[in-house]
């Protein structure tokens, strides 16, 4: 009898074993994606932001085209991506965003090939790059005399310009406050009869008041305003060191309030543009095959930069240019990055 109770017991174990195996769960297939759609354009973003973050190089560096693109899953997505970069004329230590920089001259900038993964759920508004890495091809250095030659902004010839700059400015300017650098964009140097070193900063209001005057060697002491003024400048400082002779420049434009907040409002990296998700419950018809293009097109010509900085001089446009531009601007922004209703 305990025999028949044992073998009882061991088949109601065994349906109930097999009625509880777990069904299988589906893992999403990786897809090909189009190189040139906006939301591989957004996880490359994330990538080339943490990237630039940890750069030890001097400059940062900026997408030039994805070479490969592919995606797994709908709702939260992970991308898996293959991209090319170059050096812009951005210090790493500098606040600009890369896609307000403009890439160094060819024989002059660095190239990388990079991959990246990165996870997107705009529903619950969440990234994370899960991995990265870049292999660096470092320009051919050549000799050229007379070439503008980008140089530290924290260089001495940097500090000495920059005080330059703030005399020249403070001396002329109608302000009842004294100016000085809040930021240096970028800074270089050019060997001509002497040398002629030029510069890009942002200058801000102090409290410190002209008067009474306060020595050119302790403006750098005095705090900023808040809610002061602040300027886009340019400056150039012509040197001729072995008869002592030094004549600068200073040439300054306000800072738009739009300017700064663009890099602080929204969420994500493109902030103007919404990204259109698509309900995973409509399908694609069976009959429509989707061509992904890659490699996709250089970032230049999909997204028109501008330039980190306003002109250092001012010019007019011809209509060829113009017309360039509105084209430019007439295709489909690729500056945000929008939760759905």
């Amino acid at each position: 009898m305990k025999l028949l109770y044992v073998a009882i017991f061991i088949i109601q174990l065994l349906n109930i074993n097999a009625e509880s195996e777990p069904e299988s769960v589906e893992v999403p297939e990786i897809r090909h994606i189009d190189c040139n759609e906006t939301e591989v354009l957004i996880a490359v973003d994330f990538s080339l932001r943490k990237l630039n973050t940890e750069l030890k190089t001097k400059n940062k560096f900026a997408l030039y085209r994805v070479t490969d693109a592919q995606v797994q899953g709908e709702r939260e997505k992970h991308y898996f991506l293959k991209f090319s970069i170059r050096e812009t004329d951005c210090p790493t230590e500098s606040n600009s965003l890369w896609k307000d920089c403009n890439y160094r001259a060819p024989k002059e900038a660095s190239t990388g090939e990079c991959s990246s993964e990165v996870l997107i759920n705009v529903f619950q508004r969440k990234t994370q790059v899960t991995s990265h890495n870049c292999t660096f091809t470092a320009a051919a250095r050549r000799i050229c005399f007379g070439c503008i030659e980008p140089k530290a902004t924290d260089d001495s010839a940097a500090k000495k310009a920059g005080a330059h700059a703030i005399k020249t400015f403070n001396s002329n300017s109608t302000y009842e406050n004294y100016f000085r650098i809040a930021e240096v964009y970028n800074f270089s140097s050019q060997v001509v009869a002497g040398t002629m070193y030029r510069m890009a900063f942002r200058m801000q209001e102090t409290e410190c008041s002209k008067d009474p005057a306060v020595a050119d060697e302790d403006i750098i002491q005095c705090p900023f305003m808040v809610n002061g003024t602040k300027l886009h400048c340019s400056s150039t400082l012509y040197e001729m060191s072995w008869i002592s002779f030094a004549s600068g420049t200073v040439s300054c434009n306000p800072v738009s309030e739009a300017g700064m907040l663009r890099r602080e409002a929204g969420w994500g990296p493109f902030l103007f543009a919404p990204l259109v998700t698509h309900d995973p419950a409509e399908s694609t018809p069976a009959d429509v095959h989707v061509i992904s293009t890659c490699p996709g097109q250089p970032w230049k010509s999909i997204h028109h930069v501008k330039p980190a900085l306003p002109p250092t001089e001012e010019h007019h446009e011809s209509a060829e240019s113009q017309q360039e531009t509105a084209d430019a601007e007439s295709h489909e922004s690729v500056d945000g990055l929008q939760t759905p209703a």
